[in-house]
This record gives C-alpha cells, structure tokens and sequence, in this order.
C-alpha cells in the first residue's frame, strides 16, 4: 500500500543518508554527481536521489514521516558540493522553502526545514541571497507581493530556541552573520537582535571542536554538519573563524555599506 511504499522509500533515504556520513564527498563525487566545468552533468544517481527526495516532499503524512531524513540528505549534499547547488537542488528548494514560510510542515519537521536554508547560507551564501530575490520577482513559488527572504527569517528566528536545542549554535551564528553586510532595511531591523543572539551564547554553544564521529541516533546526525569540513581552502573560511569576529567583521561591512549611520 501508500503506507508501505513511503516507509520502503525512508528506508532508502537512511540507507543513502549513512552512505553520505561515511563516503562523504567521496561518495558523492563517485556516484551523484560528475562535475566537469561549464558542462556539468549529473548522474542517473544523482537523479534518482533527488526523485526519493521529491517523494518525500509529495507524500509526507502530519507525523512528517520520512521528512528529517531528506532535509539531512539535502544538508549533506549542500555541505559536500555546495557550488553545485543551484544545479543540482535549486526547484527542490524552492519547494521546501514554500513549505517553510507557509507553516505547512509538522512541528517534528520544520526546524529540520529550516536548517536546510541556514547551511545553505553558510555554505553558499552568494546564491542564497541569489535565489531568494529571484523568488521575491515572482519567479515561483510565491506570488510577486511576497518577500521570501523576510518569510525565512521569520520562520527562521521562530525557532531559535529549537536549533539551540540540536546543539546547532555554531551553526546557527555563523548563518546569521552571513545575513550581513546588507542595505536591505527589514534586515538592518533585525541586526540588534543578531547581535544579542550572538553575544549571548557560551563558548561551548560556539565551539566547533565536538565530535565528529558517526553515531546512531537521528537526533544527533544534524549536530554533525556543522563540523564537516570538506571544501577547498580559501582566504576566509567563515566556518573556521572565531563568530564574535565575523560579526565584528560583518558589522564593519554593514556599516560600509550603509554608512556612517549604521550603530
């Protein structure tokens, strides 16, 4: 029955989910993606991943069954080749973040929903803000009055206390940090509250020195992203910066960008 075969697809996406915890990029790079240059071109594998992700989106039930399972595999394919975002997941994303900013995920979901776009912004932040204003056009899914990058935020800082929770608070500060420099006024709105957020936390719900060993337990597979380390070196790493720094270094920029009027 449906019921059947929506469990027999979780169970594939934990089975494809562990493959991803152990090869890493590796895996990925063997059996999702052939990546190439201006020519990209991805795999039936990879393909067939994305459609278990789309079944996943399509069938979930109100207890979100099979739901924290494929936003785990998006967060680890947006850790792993996260220049190739916009090719591979771009109208997946634009799916979840419509359920996101709708509300139409169950509660044992949504903050799983909204990590995806917090380590996309981590990650990726240039084609974050990209694909948010193209949405805000009217491109899809929401209609041209809307401002989606405002909806996320909301929904966003609605569950702060959650990925606290999930002993995501690296994460989470790196992301916010990344909201930064900006002219976007409702942003700049928000900036006092970053701040506080920021300043707040402890050096242990800063600390990107916990394990990174892989365990059992689903509830503790999302506090392993935010140690995952696995692109190229560049100049500014914001993963591996000091956070109080970065948002000293982001406010700096902000106040650049803005002008002398921004305290």
């Amino acid at each position: 029955g449906n019921r059947e075969g929506l469990e027999h697809n979780e169970l594939i996406l934990k089975i494809v989910q562990q493959y991803l915890l152990h090869g890493k990029a590796a895996f990925f790079s063997a059996y999702a993606a052939h990546l190439g240059g201006p020519a990209v071109s991805f795999s039936q594998h990879s393909q067939q991943i994305i459609h278990l992700l789309d079944i996943a989106l399509d069938n979930f039930r109100a207890d979100g069954c099979g739901l924290p399972v494929a936003f785990s595999i998006v967060g680890h394919i947006i850790t792993l080749v996260p220049a190739d975002v916009p090719m591979l997941l771009e109208p997946l994303l634009q799916r979840v973040l419509k359920l996101v900013v709708t509300s139409k995920l169950p509660p044992s979901s949504a903050t799983g929903g909204v990590l995806v776009f917090v380590r996309l912004l981590v990650e990726n932040r240039e084609f974050f803000f990209d694909f948010l204003n193209r949405l805000t056009a009217g491109v899809q899914p929401l209609p041209p009055s809307a401002s989606p990058l405002l909806m996320f935020i909301d929904s966003w800082f609605a569950k702060v206390d959650e990925i606290r929770d999930q002993k995501l608070g690296r994460l989470n500060a790196l992301a916010m940090c990344n909201l930064l420099p900006t002219d976007n006024l409702s942003v700049l709105a928000r900036v006092p509250y970053i701040c506080k957020l920021i300043l707040g936390m402890s050096d242990d719900e800063l600390s990107s020195q916990s394990s990174v060993e892989w365990r059992d337990s689903p509830e503790e597979l999302e506090a392993l992203f935010d140690n995952i380390s696995l692109r190229d070196s560049k100049p500014v790493n914001v993963k591996q910066m000091d956070v109080r720094q970065l948002l000293w270094k982001r406010l700096g920029e902000t106040e650049q960008t803005v002008g002398q009027g921004f305290h």
